[in-house]
């Protein structure tokens, strides 16, 4: 593929759920209707393609409603906790309700269905200005998993042994010609983009250059609804969490 064909290609990116979800529905039907039947399956996607709905204004459906049509009733589609991010990080989930209601907690991991929840009833706000109409966080996502506050994830980069010597002049090739149309030549501009999918390094939030605000703000978002040993009030009281009443904890 050169520079203008992927340019070409970006024309048709809201129809590549389309062969994301049928690329998914092969393999399933390889796992349930195989010589050793499955009963179940794992598909990892990222946001926006887990959505169980789309904009009204998307010409296709997303990967998740592809499936979840294919499969009616058999089907949830889970969501991990996250910070909103347009560029950079915009701040959490309903401006740091939830992550209020799980420390006060103690920020244990938990999952557990949307549907029949406080949370469930909120307004999805993943992405503020991509639906025209209300939706819920119930009508996008069957279920959701906390795992650790945002301050304690752990970033990793990097593919152990993705290419061997004889795969890097492509490697560098399909990275140049995709996103600038210039080869790449020099030995150093070679060698950065090799060690870019390459090398194997991880980081935490905390510690990248210029997130200071961020965490800051991660703070300043949670305190509004809860700070240790304050009994805590304010017009939050969805999520357990508001008007005085005690967080209930599972």
């Amino acid at each position: 593929m050169t520079h203008e064909q992927f340019q070409d290609f970006l024309h048709i990116w809201d129809y590549k759920d389309i062969v994301m979800g049928n690329n998914a529905l092969t393999e399933l039907y390889k796992l349930f209707d195989g010589p050793e039947p499955r009963k179940k399956a794992l598909i990892i996607f990222n946001s926006p393609h887990s959505f169980l709905t789309g904009p009204n204004s998307r010409p296709a459906p997303y990967a998740g409603q592809i499936i979840a049509e294919r499969f009616p009733g058999r089907v949830a589609n889970v969501a991990i906790n996250w910070a909103k991010r347009r560029n950079e990080y915009r701040g959490l989930t309903q401006n740091g309700k939830w992550d209020a209601a799980f420390a006060a907690c103690g920020n244990k991991s938990i999952g557990f269905d949307l549907a029949g929840t406080p949370f469930g009833e909120d307004r999805f706000d993943l992405r503020p200005g991509f639906f025209k109409k209300r939706l819920e966080y119930k009508e996008v996502y069957t279920g959701f998993i906390f795992y650790k506050p945002v301050g304690e994830w752990v970033f990793g980069l990097g593919i152990p042994n993705m290419a061997d010597a004889g795969f890097v002049d492509e490697l560098v090739r399909r990275d140049s010609e995709i996103w600038s149309g210039e080869t790449m030549s020099s030995p150093e501009e070679r060698a950065e983009i090799y060690d870019y999918y390459a090398r194997i390094r991880s980081f935490r939030i905390p510690d990248l250059s210029g997130q200071t605000q961020f965490i800051e703000k991660i703070d300043r978002q949670i305190s509004r609804y809860y700070k240790p040993g304050v009994e805590i009030r304010s017009g939050a009281d969805r999520a357990g969490v508001g008007r005085g009443l005690p967080v209930s904890c599972l």
